[in-house]
């Protein structure tokens, strides 16, 4: 499974219904691409084998991750 940003692509391993990046650092870097970037496109393949892309907007989210972190102090 990958995410890709902009110029990056970062990969994921999935885990029941979720997915996660292997290691802290490239969580950070997946976080901050997040930050700065329009849209994310998601590709994953599925037991069957079938390729899915899907592409979503990060519109708002820098500003909803910066409202989580005031109100988490």
């Amino acid at each position: 499974m990958t995410v890709t940003i902009g110029n990056e692509t970062f990969s994921l391993f999935p885990k029941d219904e979720r997915a996660f990046v292997a290691d802290s650092t490239q969580e950070l870097k997946l976080v901050e691409a997040l930050k700065k970037g329009s849209k994310a496109d998601v590709t994953a393949t599925s037991a069957r084998g079938t390729e899915t892309t899907d592409t979503y907007t990060l519109t708002g989210l820098k500003q909803a991750l910066s409202e989580l972190a005031k109100k988490c102090k």
